[in-house]
């Protein structure tokens, strides 16, 4: 089936979460496929990316129910693509929990791990395996899946599921992120130099190599990283939540919470 991916990248609204999370949803997405899908919610930003493949978000009336009508769906050119779905978090979280379920009737397991790291890297701090079998959403609710590493936090997660013609055709919406885990806000990296091992890694400890990491990805013009405010007045709204701008409000923010330390 001949497809058409959109060239910018999509950013929408999630629903309403709490003030210790975040609820990601996509009913307020454009229906299609995109290079990335880009949802935000309580001052925590969620992207999804895949290798090379687009991100589809379907439009379909017979989505379980707390679902709406558009969700994640995997299937890539009839079933046949076996990139993962990647989930970037621009915080820590000490939890993530979603939903995700097939409609056919056609012997699906998903494979879900959870990294450290940013672009599923670093540590496995998690891993979920579900056996979706024969079953089919007219049948049985979806399955919820929970990520809660006993150390550490989730910065990414992979997505992999294997079903007909051995390719993807799960669903996935309903995300439920906890920020927090064992490090802090400002704690970005084990060392300073690209390239070595740690490089964009929190690994607990705040130090001078987390300010100039944060520095290059400033620099860089990295979002995922160094998109950390909408302001750098405490107490202003937007302060601490990203807005897909870099400038220096970012820059002393992230100042700001480094000084303060963990």
């Amino acid at each position: 089936m001949a497809r058409r991916v959109a060239r910018a990248v999509l950013v929408v609204s999630a629903l309403a979460g709490t003030s210790s999370g975040a609820v990601f949803g996509f009913e307020s997405s454009a229906v299609g496929y995109f290079p990335s899908v880009v949802v935000m919610d309580g001052g925590v930003t969620m992207t999804v990316t895949r290798p090379s493949e687009p991100v589809q978000i379907a439009l379909r009336t017979n989505y379980p129910a707390g679902w709406g009508s558009n969700a994640i769906f995997s299937t890539i050119n009839a079933g046949t693509s076996f990139e993962p779905l990647i989930f970037d978090f621009d915080q820590g979280l000490s939890m993530l929990v979603f939903e995700t379920g097939d409609f056919g009737a056609d012997d699906d397991s998903v494979t879900v791990l959870a990294y450290d790291g940013p672009g599923a890297t670093g540590n496995q701090v998690s891993a979920v395996t579900v056996l979706w079998g024969l079953r089919n959403f007219t049948q049985v609710p979806p399955e919820v899946v929970t990520l809660s590493p006993s150390a550490g936090s989730i910065r990414s997660v992979s997505i992999s599921s294997v079903g007909f013609a051995g390719g993807q055709s799960m669903a996935y919406d309903n995300f439920n992120a906890t920020v927090g885990g064992a490090g802090c806000e400002p704690d970005l990296t084990t060392g300073a130099i690209p390239g070595q091992a740690g490089y964009g890694v929190p690994n607990g400890i705040l130090n001078n190599d987390d300010f100039f990491y944060f520095l290059a990805q400033f620099a860089a013009g990295n979002l995922l990283v160094a998109d950390v405010t909408t302001t750098a007045i405490p107490g202003s709204p937007g302060y601490g939540v990203p807005n897909g701008v870099i400038n220096n409000d970012d820059f002393f923010y992230y100042l700001s919470i480094f000084s303060a330390g963990c």
